[in-house]
């Protein structure tokens, strides 16, 4: 059936929205974490 297609697809893209919504801060904060804690090469003589 066409619209239980429809209302399921719209389910799944909710619950996928739902849960980036809680995980991608803690991504960025991890990823941002990682960067600043990077080694920076030293081009001394």
């Amino acid at each position: 059936d066409f619209i239980t297609v429809i209302t399921t697809i719209i389910g799944l893209i909710g619950g996928l929205n739902t849960i980036l919504i809680f995980v991608a801060p803690r991504l960025i904060k991890i990823y941002s974490k990682r960067q600043t804690n990077r080694v920076q090469p030293f081009a001394g003589e």
